[in-house]
């Protein structure tokens, strides 16, 4: 039996980080390609939780299913030193595992989310591939890594405007997002994104494969990852509703549940607790802030709510916005014309599709064939 590429999927214990690189699992496997998820332990609880009975079988014993381990919480915050410990046992210990095994190969390659970045050393020392995968858009990925230059150039201390490429809109030193991430060394640079969304950020980085975007398509891509179980209720309520009649509002998962409404609040509308279809919310933190530049500024499908002259978004200004919101074909066409090449970016052929391909085949190649494993 031909033995399968096997890689390991390192997640940032997220929602909107976990979601992406399941779908990115999910792709693996149905290539061909051998996938062991590493996500903490309450979270692979949590993930379990919400699989059915047979997908839970498949998770532990199809090979044609994504393998779900569990790793220590908190590795994120360790020193270099504990984490690369625990990677070097992982492996082993996954090699150990699939040694007696036939049609099971040892791991060859990791895949780590931009935010693990203590995995970077230790698997290029046990020489394994590394592919870097960005969450964010491709923008956020660009300013993420131009850190090292903003640092050396002094410009955390200065309020100003960051502006990293005059193709790139200009971001307010306060919102930037200064978090620890580096490309130097990667194999891959994977990107949840595409093209034409992003085609300034592309021009600037054009050795990063995107992707994007990553939707499920399946039973598995439609359940795993999800922290919490979908409530479908409200799709009843919203087909006896008339077309473009509704405005979807979500709370931060963050917020006390228990907290109650007011009396008749609820006979309003329809809330439910998840509900996984994608949402435009008001920014509250991380790349939130730069994609509502995007949003409003840039791709123009959407509104900004603006702050009073106490800091405060006032009743006022939610309404008017919602109004206005709801009024503008203009956005709305334009959304269409987004959803249209995103569908086209994902589909054969496209060039998400295209670089996914590429990067299936360089991974099972890794030497054997004469592909390259470097960044296109």
């Amino acid at each position: 039996m031909v033995k399968q590429t096997h890689v390991l999927v390192l997640p940032w214990p997220a929602q909107g980080h976990v979601m992406p690189m399941m779908q990115v699992s999910q792709k693996l496997v149905d290539n061909g390609v051998q996938v062991t998820f590493a996500i903490t332990e309450s979270l692979h609880k949590q993930l379990l939780a919400n699989l059915s009975s047979s997908l839970k079988e498949g998770v532990h014993n199809d090979p044609h299913r994504i393998r779900l381990v569990s790793r220590p919480e908190g590795l994120e915050y360790q020193n270099q030193e504990k984490a690369s410990d625990y990677l070097e046992e992982l492996v082993m210990k996954i090699n150990e595992i699939n040694g007696g095994n036939n049609g099971e190969e040892k791991v060859s390659c990791v895949i780590a989310d931009a935010g693990v970045y203590w995995a970077y050393e230790p698997a290029k020392k046990m020489g394994l591939k590394i592919a870097m995968f960005c969450p964010t858009s491709l923008a956020v990925t660009a300013m993420t890594l131009h850190i090292p230059k903003l640092i050396e150039a002094g410009t955390p201390l200065k309020q100003e405007m960051i502006k990293i490429s005059p193709a790139l809109p200009e971001i307010n030193i306060d919102d930037f997002l200064w978090i620890r991430t580096y490309d130097q060394g990667m194999d891959w640079v994977l990107c949840n994104s595409f093209d034409k969304l992003e085609p300034a950020a592309c021009d600037i980085l054009p050795y990063i494969r995107t992707i994007g975007p990553l939707v499920g398509s399946s039973e598995v891509n439609q359940t795993m990852g999800e922290f919490w179980a979908e409530d479908s209720t409200c799709l009843t309520w919203l087909d006896s509703q008339p077309v473009d009649s509704y405005l979807l509002v979500v709370r931060s998962d963050m917020t006390d549940a228990t907290v109650a409404y007011p009396d008749g609040f609820t006979e309003k509308g329809k809330i439910v607790n998840w509900f996984g279809i994608p949402f435009l919310c008001w920014p509250y933190f991380a790349d939130q802030i730069h994609n509502t530049t995007y949003i409003c500024d840039v791709w123009k499908t959407g509104l900004r709510l603006n702050k009073d002259g106490n800091g405060i978004v006032s009743r006022n200004e939610i309404k008017s916005r919602v109004e206005e919101l709801i009024a503008d074909e203009g956005i709305k066409t334009r959304v269409a014309e987004l959803k249209k090449l995103s569908m086209d970016s994902a589909s054969e052929g496209g060039s998400s599709s295209k670089n996914f391909s590429n990067f299936v085949e360089a991974l099972k190649c890794q030497g054997k064939c004469g592909v390259t494993a470097a960044p296109k």
